[in-house]
């Protein structure tokens, strides 16, 4: 844990402070799936760990549930947010993005996931 977080929190900086077109539209994305991977081995080996209890919170359990239908919404709703309200400060834009992208994304849950899990659990058995 003492060299797997900070080798993995390091790796996911330098993706963000690498600034290259081609990297960030190639290998950024495998880089950050390599040092996620490492940051959520010690949040599940050691959950325990002082700074991995954030991540094991009921709240911030519950947005890596909505995480996949986050991923898949989130552009959307920032383009569409940028398109139809240009005269909203970017900051504010940024929050109603985010808040927007949360309402989908629990509604996706609460309508699709959560009722069809029954299906998922008798599809992997």
């Amino acid at each position: 844990k003492w060299g797997v977080l900070p080798a993995s929190l390091a790796l996911l900086l330098a993706t963000f402070l690498f600034r290259e077109p081609g990297f960030r539209e190639t290998a950024r994305y495998s880089l950050q799936g390599v040092a996620l991977t490492g940051v959520f081995m010690v949040a599940i080996r050691w959950p325990e760990f002082l700074p991995m209890r954030v991540l094991n919170l009921r709240p911030v359990a519950f947005i890596g549930v909505l995480s996949y239908s986050l991923y898949l919404t989130h552009l959307l709703v920032i383009y569409g947010v940028q398109r139809h309200l240009p005269a909203l400060h970017p900051v504010a834009q940024g929050a109603l993005a985010l808040a927007a992208s949360f309402a989908i994304s629990l509604g996706i849950y609460l309508t699709i996931e959560k009722p069809l899990a029954w299906l998922r659990r008798r599809l992997s058995s």
